[in-house]
């Protein structure tokens, strides 16, 4: 990798912890080096962690192996794929030149980029920055023409996957809803504004004037990159880990490499308003609502969120297996951000590092562990509710209350003192609603994440659904925009959706007459055109990627296809 100095011999110790010499003997560092090791084996994929407070780095360790094939150890200086922490990095270079006048925030979004297809209504660079675009996500129109996560993708591809569907989820300005597609759009207006590649102005305008030599954005899939870390993923039950590749030449979203040390150093430049700081921070600060007055929480890459009552800022990155977690308190210029090379979830250990290290004054202690709870049978079934009417799906397996949501990992959930049931990183929280017979009519769905901004979800109970009848749904559906044809045949009492020349296949759960999850990122529900007879088509809705119309293709589905 261009500007990478080479990596200093593997450590011999794979816990490696730099702090000031007046810091060694403080006793945060040995109970974070103590997470660590209760978070991460030294043999297997591991993490690393660091802890800036007032412009200096105050805690930093890293824990586990960047290369499990060669047993390399991760050291502060191993690169790591930072998936979505890269939007910050982007909105930061969006905001300089907002405030060289070179970007306008309240100008079409044409006008940068005028070959974009007509949306139907007008879509503003200040709506790609908060999420309020109403772009479908771009991998989620790349997952329903069935490509595996895996496969090779490219900026070209996902603009033309863009192009092609340009009808909005809802009107700009109206919503939130994460989307990719607005951050690679916004790296192509800075590119097209600065007169050169994205990476080539990132490296120039930011990472250079931040120190962050180790740091760049990645655009070409065979460029070699010293120090880089694989991320690996476990099958549920089973010890051995698998490798996961990644293979992006896309960026905006994604794409940035960068190390433990220089993602401290970010940290403490955004904390010390330096380059584009002052603009981000300023962006941060400043209220933002949805068009109805709702309050939004998303501004340039990051979160406005609370822990343990103060604001933060803050954001994760998902990629692969590889899981991140930044979050900075501005009350008490204290930041943590966590880098790790498996689908460990990191928020927890965020939130236990942060709790080492701020001041003791006014942070609440961590809650105790609840103690198993049995969860009442009569909550099992499915409920949907929502803007895109989205299901999860309670159930109990070996003796515990499960929750299945998207494609996530099924999540245990816990029975709180007070009767409600919480995810076990206490980002999210659902009551039962009953009736006045005690039957369960639904559940509420509570934001556990921002005290600040509360919401709630009201979710349906759907009823059970009435006999299948698979003859109305087999055959082929084509969206000729996209190019996608899905095929629909019966297996084992069901149906099974599978994108045609692709290995992927979706087994559908009928929740309705019409209407089945997949329980995919992309095939989250599919709902069948109602009628007597064969279906005339089927309308997708994926978790970031709403109303996506196929119609029945007249040619008559060949059997076993």
């Amino acid at each position: 990798m261009k500007g990478l100095a080479r990596l200093a011999v593997a450590l011999a110790a794979v816990l490696a912890t730099a702090a000031a010499p007046a810091l060694a003997a403080d006793p945060r560092v040995g109970a974070t080096d103590a997470l660590l090791r209760a978070t991460a084996a030294a043999d297997e994929p591991g993490l690393a962690v660091a802890v800036w407070h007032h412009g200096q780095v105050v805690y930093r360790g890293v824990r586990g192996l960047a290369d499990l094939e060669q047993g390399t150890p991760l050291t502060p200086r191993s690169a790591f794929h930072l998936a979505s922490l890269s939007k910050q990095m982007t909105g930061l270079a969006v905001l300089q030149l907002v405030a060289q006048g070179r970007i306008d925030l309240d100008a079409d979004i044409h006008r940068y980029l005028p070959e974009l297809p007509d949306f139907g209504a007008t879509v503003r660079i200040r709506h790609l920055l908060s999420m309020t675009s109403g772009l479908k996500d771009q991998w989620a129109l790349l997952r329903m023409s069935g490509r595996d996560w895996q496969d090779v993708f490219t900026q070209e591809m996902l603009r033309a996957a863009i192009a092609r569907v340009p009808q909005l989820d809802f009107a700009p300005g109206s919503d939130y809803a994460y989307s990719n597609t607005n951050y690679l759009l916004l790296a192509d207006i800075v590119a097209r504004v600065e007169g050169r590649s994205f990476r080539a102005a990132m490296a120039a305008d930011v990472f250079a004037p931040l120190g962050m030599a180790d740091t760049l954005v990645q655009d070409e899939l065979q460029e070699p990159i010293r120090g880089r870390v694989n991320c690996y993923y476990q099958i549920p039950g089973r010890p051995e880990w698998h490798r996961q590749l990644l293979a992006y030449r896309t960026w905006g979203a994604t794409s940035v490499v960068s190390t433990i040390d220089d993602m401290a150093r970010w940290g403490i430049a955004l904390a010390g308003r330096q380059l584009g700081g002052k603009q981000l921070y300023a962006a941060l600060a400043e209220p933002s609502t949805l068009t109805g007055g709702a309050p939004n929480l998303y501004r340039a890459g990051l979160y406005r969120n609370q822990a343990d009552g103060r604001t933060t800022y803050e954001h994760g990155g998902a990629d692969g297996s590889f899981r991140h977690y930044l979050r900075y308190f501005p009350s008490e210029d204290l930041g943590v951000v966590v880098l790790t090379n498996s689908e460990r979830h990191p928020i927890a250990l965020v939130d236990a590092v942060a709790r080492l290290w701020l001041p003791a004054a006014g942070t609440p202690p961590p809650p105790a562990p609840l103690p198993p709870a049995p969860a009442p049978a009569d909550l099992d079934g499915v409920y949907a509710g929502g803007r895109t009417d989205a299901a999860v799906r309670l159930f109990h397996r070996d003796g515990r209350l499960m929750l299945r949501s998207g494609d996530d990992d099924d999540q245990p959930l816990q029975v709180t003192p007070n009767g409600d049931l919480a995810v076990a990183d206490g980002t999210a929280a659902f009551t039962a609603a009953r009736d006045a017979a005690e039957h369960v009519t639904g559940l509420v769905e509570h934001n556990r994440v921002n005290a600040a901004v509360p919401f709630e979800v009201a979710l349906h109970r759907l009823p059970p659904p009435p006999p299948l009848d698979p003859a109305r749904f087999v055959g082929r559906y084509r969206n000729a925009a996209l190019g996608i044809t899905l095929s629909v045949r019966a297996e084992g009492g069901g149906l099974v959706l599978a994108p045609l020349n692709s290995e992927l296949a979706f087994h559908l759960e009928a929740t309705d007459r019409d209407r089945f999850e997949g329980w995919d990122y992309a095939f989250r529900t599919v709902r069948f055109d109602p009628g007597s007879g064969p279906a005339a088509g089927l309308t997708v809705d994926g978790d970031r990627a709403a109303g996506v119309r196929f119609v029945r293709d007249p040619d008559p589905l060949p059997p076993g296809g």
